[in-house]
């Protein structure tokens, strides 16, 4: 059996997590939630996603922060990482 592309969404906002699920979901990936850079830190180190997306200004540990954290972590720095940013 083929393994299924992990993408791991980190945002606070759960509405853009599920706006975004819903366009990736249709490509049949596993996708994999976190609400803060924290817990999205932890859940990358947990399951070893192929593609990150993360949102720049998400709590405890915000997207530059946790882009920078992957990065120095041999199992996760050539993760491809997305970063969103929300212009108000």
């Amino acid at each position: 059996m083929t393994r299924r592309t992990q993408i791991l969404i980190i945002h606070r906002d759960d509405s853009a997590r599920r706006e975004i699920h819903n366009i990736l979901s249709r490509f049949n990936f596993d996708i994999t939630y976190a609400s803060d850079g924290l817990q999205g830190l932890e859940t990358a180190k947990f399951n070893r996603p192929d593609l990150i997306i993360c949102q720049i200004d998400v709590a405890i540990l915000n997207g530059l922060e946790f882009g920078a954290t992957i990065r120095k972590n041999p199992q996760l720095e050539n993760v491809p990482l997305i970063m969103l940013h929300e212009k108000l």
